[in-house]
């Protein structure tokens, strides 16, 4: 127990003195680093209060003002079904977070080892629980949190371990030097594995919990060295990351395996490129023959009534189609088009039609594409053609570029569309392309100006990494210093008035690929000096 427990010990002891008053609560416990004795400088105070009844907010804001607590933020209506609420106080500007709970609720949510496994906080906190008052209660949880029935534990590790990142996807992201991007992924796989292990050895694991470190050293079955192998992985360079932890998910499913059976469907997913990647190196001859069928099929289109213009989708890779990106031929009709004139140019070619990816209706709100077939041609193993109308065209550009009063907050979704005409090289009816171009050319003043407030807004809390070195936290680390670096990006890129793609619905999955952040970072005109290489340093 070192000093900082113990003050934070003594405070807790002065709040517990409050709410022992009220016979309605039946037990009063501290969580967190205080309870384990391992506090630090930047360590709050977690309190949980079991109530046999549900107290009022007023009665949650009568005990405050009697320890002395500054109201920060009350919660009335929980998301998390076992919480009444959180009272968020400072006591002489000490942070305490207060959660209030029904005993009642408690029993049942604990009693249910599914429920328990796949939310582990409570488990964690249970574990780790101080008791301060009603401790034959925290007791009886604490022994209810060390039960895993071998049913259960099966199922949370499959559960973790069904459908990993394809390993092909860390190379992707590798291969284009886009580091907060396979950060993020590697975090992720990371995440599954600890997961499935913790299980494995009956214990609980949450990325937003703390100390797994800890954690990992009391597992028994594990690969050797599992917390120094995956911190390592981010000391390595985006090639040598990939294999490192691409060895280790292939170990761990053995090891996994060995206790709870195959895991064919998870070893399918992992080995598997994602659905949008092409699975072949694509070389200069196989350019060529790409530029042939783009440019047939462009031709088809073009002799259809209502085409107006064709176009396909570069991918920041200068005229050659590279290892993963998709191909995507973009259509622009005057009217919606029906199914057989979007799909009969792509038999005529011989193309093999998969699903449509989505089927949206034209309208002013949404100013995006009407639809988007799947298709292999030519050998294309992954084409697309999207398909959009010259009115929502003219939507987008009119909300963006022609009105005054844009709000990013709900009209940022439709900078996509200009985003994606910065990037098309026309095959037919350039001129209408051209004419786009150059009305959304220069980012109005106002939109580069809210577009950059409302990015500076995620900028502005301050990011206390060394916490999370400290602690040896390096996931948390690690995805606070990703996301800080991509919004970083993407205020720059409002800031040198770079239309934004949108990150939502069927664009997801490869948006990281159709909108690199390491290229982005070296064409920025307005940027911190040496800004790419400055960002390229911050994953090593």
């Amino acid at each position: 127990m070192n000093d900082a427990s113990r003050w934070r010990i003594a405070v807790a002891r002065r709040v517990e003195a409050c709410y022992r008053q009220d016979s309605r609560v039946r037990a009063f416990m501290i969580g967190g680093s205080a309870s384990r004795g391992i506090a630090d400088r930047y360590s709050d105070l977690e309190i949980g209060v079991f109530w046999a009844t549900t107290p009022s907010p007023d009665e949650r804001q009568a005990f405050l003002t009697e320890y002395g607590a500054v109201m920060e933020q009350m919660v009335v209506d929980s998301s998390w079904e076992h919480l009444i609420g959180t009272d968020s106080v400072a006591i002489s500007g000490f942070h305490v977070e207060v959660n209030h709970m029904l005993v009642d609720v408690i029993d049942a949510f604990l009693a249910d080892p599914v429920k328990r496994i796949a939310h582990p906080f409570l488990g964690l906190a249970f574990l780790h629980a101080r008791a301060l008052y009603g401790e034959r209660l925290v007791e009886h949880w604490r022994s209810l949190c060390r039960e895993f029935p071998a049913e259960a534990t099966a199922g949370a590790v499959r559960a973790a371990m069904t459908s990993p990142d394809s390993w092909r996807l860390w190379s992707l992201y590798a291969t284009h030097g886009d580091l907060p991007a396979l950060t993020l992924h590697l975090v992720y796989a990371q995440d599954r594995l600890l997961k499935a292990f913790a299980a494995l050895n009956g214990d609980y694991y949450g990325l937003q919990e703390r100390w797994y470190a800890l954690g990992i050293a009391g597992w028994t079955v594990r690969p050797d060295r599992l917390a120094e192998r995956l911190r390592g992985v981010f000391r390595l360079g985006p090639a040598d990351a990939v294999h490192a932890m691409r060895a280790l998910m292939y170990e761990s499913f053995d090891l996994i395996e060995a206790h709870v059976g195959p895991l064919a469907e998870g070893r399918a997913s992992f080995e598997t490129p994602p659905a949008w990647a092409v699975k072949h190196a694509r070389n200069a001859a196989d350019h060529e023959r790409i530029q042939s069928a783009l440019s047939q099929l462009a031709n088809a289109y073009d002799r259809l009534a209502g085409v107006e213009c064709v176009a396909r989708f570069n991918h920041g890779t200068g005229r050659r189609h590279d290892y993963h990106a998709p191909v995507e031929l973009h259509v622009f009709w005057t009217r919606e088009p029906s199914e057989a004139e979007r799909l009969d140019p792509l038999r005529g070619e011989g193309a093999v039609i998969g699903e449509p990816i989505s089927i949206e209706p034209v309208s002013v709100e949404n100013g995006r594409h009407v639809a988007r077939d799947a298709c292999e041609i030519d050998g294309l193993q992954y084409a697309q053609v999207v398909h959009h109308t010259v009115e929502s065209v003219e939507a987008a550009l009119a909300t963006v570029i022609d009105t005054t009063d844009y709000n990013h907050s709900t009209d940022a979704a439709r900078q996509d569309m200009l985003a994606v005409l910065g990037q098309l090289r026309p095959m037919a009816g350039a001129p209408l392309l051209r004419e786009w171009r150059s009305r959304c050319a220069t980012m109005p003043g106002r939109v580069v100006e809210r577009q950059v407030a409302w990015w500076l807004d995620y900028l502005r809390p301050q990011l206390i990494v060394e916490k999370y070195a400290a602690r040896d936290e390096w996931l948390v680390f690690y995805v606070n210093l990703a996301w800080k670096s991509l919004e970083l990006c993407e205020t720059l890129r409002g800031l040198n008035g770079v239309y934004q793609p949108w990150r939502h619905g069927e664009d997801a999955p490869n948006w990281w690929v159709r909108w690199r952040h390491g290229s982005l970072a070296a064409r920025l005109d307005i940027a911190p000096r040496d800004f790419a290489a400055r960002l390229r340093a911050l994953y090593r």
